[in-house]
């Protein structure tokens, strides 16, 4: 089912002051698409969560189910799940037992007991209780009744937050398969950007109650349009240039835009679209061997300059380069004046 929420906002008072919460929040969620909600704490990420599972109920605007207004309706009856970051199995009953409950309501269940057992990778723990599992199969099993009951949109609040980082890659990558598989219209809210980047068919970035930017990761990352949202997706470096069409001059000289602009722009370069050539325009103030790259710090006058290259390059703290650009520069939409 295809969710829209329009223009949500909810405010609270927390110690004698307004808590704006969510504010001015419009959002499009495809049916059977994985939306992830990036943000850092208290962005209002979970408030968002709350609002479209009824648990809370805005101020204003409006949500939406395949063009029909839920925001009044009870949460019982508005067919959304919701994961929290800790399981909330129940510890008397066996993995099985918990997956045959939620579908004790269904007259004619989309998938057997077996079938989601078998999607999740859990039938050989299908005898077990809670307290038997880990807490990534405590977390899957969660995550396979939540879907036995058959909601129309799935919610997740942080569901890996808590387990190890191994655990937590193999884990979100089966529950991506498993939407897949099973068609699942899911939210999924948090603050782990690599997270956000590998799972998402659509990616939000939010930030203080509002979305600063909603597209695929990829478009995101390469094409942010302020300069919150390309610091949270990764490292950025952030040049004040002038702009006249399709090149802006910089205190390193003029460097290819990605659209035409005029006047003072503020440009954004992934460090990885820089090259190192040998020179004498920057200064190798430090440098960081990272594994798969090389982190490498220059300056030039007050400039500061972060590249990022592959682990062969021949470089050292104390030489002097020039860089390269690979790619032309994004402007962003907020200007520098």
């Amino acid at each position: 089912m295809q969710l829209d929420i329009k223009d949500l906002n909810k405010s609270f008072w927390s110690h004698g002051q307004r808590v704006d919460a969510v504010r001015h929040f419009s959002l499009r969620v495809a049916s059977g698409s994985l939306t992830i909600i990036l943000g850092p704490s208290g962005c209002g990420k979970s408030t968002l969560l709350r609002l479209i599972a009824g648990l809370d109920t805005p101020d204003s605007g409006t949500i939406s189910l395949d063009d029909r207004p839920i925001d009044r309706i009870p949460p019982e009856k508005r067919g959304i799940g919701l994961v929290f970051q800790e399981d909330s199995l129940f510890p008397n009953m066996t993995l099985e037992d918990q997956i045959r409950w939620a579908l004790s309501n269904k007259t004619k269940p989309r998938f057997s007991v077996e079938q989601l057992l078998d999607m999740g990778g859990m039938t050989a723990l299908r005898r077990r209780y809670p307290h038997q599992l880990s807490g990534g199969e405590r977390q899957r099993g969660a995550i396979l009744r939540s879907l036995a009951a058959e909601p129309k949109v799935l919610l997740l609040d942080e569901p890996f937050s808590r387990l190890d980082a191994p655990l937590r890659d193999a884990l979100r990558r089966e529950v991506r398969s498993l939407f897949r598989t099973t068609q699942t219209t899911a939210i999924l809210v948090t603050h782990d950007q690599e997270e956000g980047m590998a799972l998402a068919d659509q990616l939000v970035v939010m930030e203080s109650g509002r979305s600063l930017q909603a597209g695929t990761p990829q478009s995101l990352y390469a094409f942010p349009t302020n300069a919150l949202v390309a610091g949270f997706l990764g490292r950025a470096n952030i040049i004040v240039a002038q702009a006249e069409g399709l090149f802006a001059q910089t205190v390193f000289g003029p460097l290819p835009i990605h659209r035409p602009a005029q006047g003072p722009v503020r440009l954004m370069i992934r460090p990885e679209h820089f090259e190192l050539l040998k020179g004498e325009q920057f200064l190798i103030t430090d440098k960081e061997f990272r594994g798969h790259d090389v982190s490498w710090r220059l300056i030039s006058g007050e400039l500061e300059v972060l590249v990022h290259t592959d682990w062969e390059q021949d470089f050292r703290p104390g030489q002097r380069v020039d860089i390269r650009l690979r790619r032309p520069a994004v402007v962003l939409e907020e200007s520098s004046g």
